[in-house]
């Protein structure tokens, strides 16, 4: 006769949220480092505009009306220009290796892909330059009113039930944990 087996210990198994095609959808600490190396990736890109920037400027000693001296800072056509473009390049980033790859160099670094919410399938265009406006969108509301705005879009992904910021709900988004191969 054999002996009886021992009671099993009840384990609690959490319920891992998946998107349509059963990939893990990406916690928080994925979504922030990501953010954080494409923000940096950003500034890189944007850093030989700034250089050009102050490299071509100039200041002059003004009087100011209160009767003190001070300095006036002229920025050169060059220099605004450089400011322009590189910023420019800086804010496509985003969008457009979105577009092409479904990640951008953040989200490989972080083993994450954005995705139709919907589908599962890669961004269409649109949907990765809506994704991106509504965030910058949401960057520059915020700046006027200390930064709120863009936390809250970043910290919404904590209690939504699909891990979703806001811009990730307007353009009908996931971001989830990438399987071997992302897309080609």
């Amino acid at each position: 006769m054999v002996p009886p087996m021992p009671a099993m210990a009840q384990v609690a198994y959490k319920a891992v949220k998946t998107d349509p095609m059963g990939r893990q959808l990406a916690h928080f600490g994925h979504r922030l480092g990501a953010t954080l190396i494409d923000d940096v990736v950003a500034f890189i890109i944007a850093l030989p505009g700034i250089i050009l920037l102050f490299a071509t400027s100039t200041s002059r000693v003004v009087l100011l009306d209160n009767g003190n001296i001070g300095t006036q800072p002229s920025f050169k056509p060059v220099g605004l220009l450089g400011m322009a473009v590189f910023g420019v390049l800086a804010i496509l980033y985003v969008p457009v290796m979105l577009t092409m790859k479904g990640y951008t160099f953040g989200n490989m670094a972080l083993g994450t892909i954005v995705v139709d919410a919907t589908s599962g399938a890669q961004l269409r265009p649109g949907q990765a330059w809506g994704r991106s406006a509504v965030s910058f969108a949401i960057y520059l509301l915020s700046s006027m009113l200390l930064g709120i705005g863009s936390l809250l879009d970043d910290l919404w992904c904590l209690w939504d039930p699909k891990q979703q910021t806001l811009h990730d709900k307007a353009a009908k988004t996931l971001v989830v944990k990438k399987l071997a191969q992302p897309f080609q």
